[in-house]
């Protein structure tokens, strides 16, 4: 993205898988995990509760996005 043109769109390659069990959806960002992440954030709902943890590597880049409650919060298009 530049001065210029502040919008940016193209592709991205997302792996993502669902674990019914747990109910509990990882979607990773271009395939770089690689150990443990330098800082996860916790994304919070309505009501306090957790819905979604964010990894992010040592330069700040996002690495993963775990989604809780999946089956809730989830596509329609992942969950079929």
């Amino acid at each position: 993205m530049n001065e210029q043109d502040p919008q940016a769109t193209g592709s991205l390659h997302v792996e993502w898988s669902w674990d019914k069990r747990a109910n509990a959806a990882v979607f990773k960002f271009g395939g770089k995990l690689s150990g443990n992440p330098a800082e996860t954030l916790e994304v919070r709902g309505k009501n306090d509760e957790t819905v979604a943890l964010l990894d992010f590597s040592n330069d700040g880049e996002l690495l993963n996005l775990e989604l809780l409650d999946a089956e809730k919060h989830m596509p329609r298009s992942c969950r079929d």
